[in-house]
Parts: C-alpha cells; structure tokens; sequence
C-alpha cells in the first residue's frame, strides 16, 4: 500500500507540481536573465542577484526557493551563471547553468537584438527521512535522486534610444532539451519522464516624464508548456529616477502580486514581492513571500560622478580661459608680424625705387674710382657725386633698417610658433578629456537639427566639401548627423548626436569610442554658456 501511494505521490508531482518544474519569481523584471539567458551581460555592468521565496505560508511542504545569479558583458557579448535550490516538501532540486548571449547592436546602437543559450544540469533529489515510509529496506526507494542535463535558448529585442525608449521583447524556450530522469530506480519506470518543455514571453516599454524623473513601465509575461498550460501575468512598474519604485501584477488563474524595491546604494538595490492568493487556496495561506538583493559591480556612485563631472567643469573653465589667453597673444603676434611685413614691404619698394634711380644715372663706380675721376675731369661735378653718393648712404642705411625688421620678425615669428604649440598642446589636453568648449556666437549649424548645450563630434575639417561628404555617409547609415562652422577657429565639425548632459555624453563618448574604431578620437563640444 505505501508503494502505490509513493508511486501515486511521485506520479502526481511529475502531472501537476512540475507546472513549477522551474522556479517562479514574481520580481521578474528586476532580474531578466534569470528567466532568458538572452539577457547575459545586456546591462554592461556585472550583476549579482541574491533571491530568496517562500511559498504559501500557511501549507507545510509549500515550494520555497534559494537562487542566486551572475552576469557581466564581454566584447559583443554576456556571460552568465545561475544557481538555485528549489525544495517542495520531500522533493529536492539542486541546478545550475551556463549561459553565453551574443548582442547585435545596429541603427546607431538605437536597436539591440541578443541571441543566447545556457547548459545546465539539474539534481532531483527524493527525502526519504521526511515521508512516511513504513519499510525502509522497500528495493522501489533504495535508489532516491536523479540528474538530468539540460539547455536553454533565448532572444531578445530591445530599443534603446529614441521614442520608444527601453522597449523590450524577449522569448525564451527552457529544457528546450532535456535528457531523460528516473526518481527512483529500474523497478519502478512509471517514475521515468523528460522535464517540460517551458516557453516564455516578456514585453516591456519604459516612458520618462517630467525631465526623466518620472519612470511607468508597462510589462506584461507570459508562461506556456507543451501540454498548453499557461499563465498571463500583466502588470505596471512606477518608479522614480530608478531609485525607488512600485509594481503590481495580475497572476492569471492565481492571484495578485504587490511589489516594490528601492536602492540603498547606486550599486546596491533591495526588492519585496508579496502574492496573495484570490482562487480556490486563498483561505489556506497567508501569500507567498519573495525578497532580492541586487549589487551592480564597476558602477561609481552617483555623488561621485557629480563630483567628478564638476570637476572636470572647473578644469575646463580655467582651460579654456587660458587657452583663449593665449589664442589672443597668438592673434596679437600675428597683427604684429603683418605690421612687420606692410613695413617691410614699403621699405622694400623705396629701396627698389632709389636702387632704380641710381641705376637710371647708369653710374656705378666706387670710392677710389670717384676720386680719380674728380682729379682728372671736370665733366662731372661734386655737387652731383655727393647727392649719388647720398643717395647710396641712404639705401644703404635703409638696407640695415630692413635686416633689423628681418630679425625682429623671426623672434616674433619664434614666439608665434612657441605659442601655437602652447595652444596645440592645451586643445591636445582638451581632447583627451573628450571635451572642448564652444561659443554659440560663433557657430553656424550649415546642415542637421538645432544645436543644444551639448554635442558630440566625430570629425573635423577645413575643407566644408570633406564635411558634407562625410555628413551624407553618416546620415546613409542612419546617424542623426549635422555639420557646424565655427567661425573663430574656421573648421567644420561633423556630429551625430546631442547628450542632454555632461555625464551621459561622456558615458556615450566612453562607450563610442571603445566598441566603434572609426570614431576613436570623439570627443564632446561643450556650449560655453552651460559652464557658467
């Protein structure tokens, strides 16, 4: 008798409690990748997400679940690993996966489409010192856990920019294979089955309001199997700047789940689940119990980055007042030498002219020549060699003011190359702190939208034909491109995009930089009013 009615209990659990043959959580959409290993390393920072979920308070056995996971992005990619202990009266499941996702960005990084797989394996296990058992030597339960191995598949689609903004659709097929699991032993093949195949489907879209403060989320998840059980669960997430939040959801056939979370830390965030049950069960059970601890690695506090995005202001302000210092003691060489140059070429063309005058007398003779042709003719008078030999004194007095102006415009013209090093070397420390402070006066936008506070650069030229072309490539590939004249420097600056803050476009120009080679050297325009 107590053979069939293990056989019976072990029968009914591999029918019906196997619906639950993967954990459910109900903090779903803090923790994606638990449920899609599509998700692996989606977020860029690594993750770890500790869960904890007790079941049905009020029944002795209920299901309650440990699980733990960890995902971080690689190159184009995320790698994950999940863990959990799932415990439904005397059943036992120990499982761990593997996952590897592969991201496909495209449309300016604006679309991201992730495809990936995990292997696992799963250890079923029988507590033969919890049932009631009255013959312990009984041959069925001698043999008392299995192991099956396992793989899962996923996709996801997201768009990341624009005005469907954090939009996400994913799919996800768990125990898409599975290899065959035995309870007990050979004497009792009624125990033999395959874990269900399991099907899921999220769809999320999350607004921003009121300067981005202001979070509502709509998100809706749906679970089938092959035997065509399923269950809806539709539901909407509030929250404010992504530090506290609220959701409800509606479990279809079941219940309602109220849930909420808030971060203690920019890297450290708590959530609470709480399910109350409204079918059949609901006078039997207190609800179901869930709690999360979620911890972001390599991710700097936000008073921090505001520090050191303030920082970097000051610094800025104070380069670029003294780069404008010594633009102007550069312009002022530079007015200088072109003084110079209309003094010496004036000087140069009296010079031409006496030389002229001189050679129209068709004389030239020297001092000792002149003196012998004082003593031996009376066809030239002194009168007229003394104004020829004025004449040459002059040019030559004029000769030696030119060399002095000569010399006196290459120390200038040496100050002037010393000072657009200066300058050279200052914009070169500019760039590499990815910024350069502009003035709106003197701007021109000559193609692409209105110019904000911000704008990122990803070339520059002299020339504005090189800039058009380059213009019309970016905007072929589907860039929101625009080229911009700066009237001080005389360059055209090609851009693709405009942040809306300091931060964020130094995030983006961190993030371009490092995964797109073409743009390696871009760098953030700052307008100089936002440094005031």
């Amino acid at each position: 008798m107590k053979k069939a009615v293990v056989i019976c209990l072990l029968a009914c659990v591999a029918a019906s409690g196997f619906a639950q043959q993967i954990p459910l959580y109900s903090l779903n959409f803090d923790n994606r990748f638990v449920n899609n290993p599509a998700r692996a390393g989606f977020n860029g920072s690594p993750e770890l997400y500790l869960m904890y979920r007790k079941q049905w308070t009020e029944f002795n056995g209920a299901p309650e679940t440990r699980a733990a996971s960890f995902d971080m992005n690689v190159k184009k990619g995320g790698f994950g690993l999940y863990l959990f202990n799932d415990i439904t009266d005397v059943f036992r499941t120990w499982g761990g996966s593997f996952s590897y996702a592969y991201h496909l960005r495209f449309k300016n990084d604006m679309h991201r489409l992730s495809i990936g797989l995990s292997a696992g394996i799963q250890d079923y296990s029988f507590d033969r010192e919890k049932a009631f058992v009255q013959n312990t030597d009984d041959p069925l339960l001698q043999g008392d856990h299995g192991v099956s191995f396992d793989g899962s598949a996923g996709l996801n689609y997201a768009v990341t920019k624009g005005p469907l903004l954090n939009l996400s659709l994913g799919l996800s097929a768990i125990h898409i294979y599975a290899t065959d699991l035995k309870f007990l032993n050979d004497a009792a093949p009624s125990t033999l089955f395959i874990p269900d195949r399991h099907y899921l489907a999220t769809l999320s879209n999350r607004f921003k309001f009121v300067d981005e403060k202001i979070i509502l989320e709509p998100l809706v998840m749906a679970r089938f199997t092959e035997a065509m059980n399923y269950q809806i669960e539709p539901g909407l997430l509030v929250g404010y700047k992504d530090w506290v939040w609220v959701s409800g959801l509606y479990r279809y056939d079941y219940g309602v789940t109220i849930a909420g979370g808030f971060k203690v830390h920019n890297t450290v965030k708590i959530g609470y689940a709480y399910d109350l049950a409204l079918n059949e069960i609901k006078d039997h059970t207190n609800g179901t119990h869930e709690i999360m601890l979620g911890i972001t690695f390599g991710k700097k506090d936000d008073m921090a980055t505001k520090k050191e995005v303030e920082e970097l202001r000051q610094k800025l302000m104070e380069q670029d007042t003294l780069l404008n210092e010594v633009m102007e003691e550069q312009d002022s060489l530079m007015n200088t030498i072109d003084s110079l140059n209309q003094q010496m070429d004036k000087m140069q063309y009296e010079i031409d002219s006496l030389e002229g005058a001189i050679e129209s007398m068709e004389i030239s003779i020297d001092d000792s020549t002149l003196a012998k042709l004082l003593k031996s003719s009376d066809l030239l008078n002194s009168g007229d060699m003394s104004g020829m030999t004025g004449m040459n004194k002059e040019v030559e007095k004029m000769r030696e003011e030119l060399e002095q102006l000569k010399k006196e415009k290459e120390d200038i013209e040496a100050s002037v190359k010393s000072t657009k090093t200066k300058v050279k070397d200052m914009e070169s420390e500019m760039t590499e702190e990815r910024t350069r402070i502009v003035n709106a006066e003197d701007l021109v936008v000559k193609k692409g939208p209105p110019l904000g506070d911000y704008f990122m650069v990803v070339g520059s030229f002299r020339v504005e034909q090189n800039s058009d072309n380059y213009y019309e490539d970016l905007k072929k590939r589907g860039y929101d491109a625009g080229v911009v004249f700066d009237k001080k420097r005389l360059w055209y600056y090609v851009f693709i995009a405009q942040p809306k803050d300091l931060k964020k476009g130094l995030q983006d120009v961190y993030k371009l930089r490092e995964e797109n080679a073409e743009f390696y050297d871009a760098w953030i325009h700052i307008m100089s009013k936002t440094m005031r």
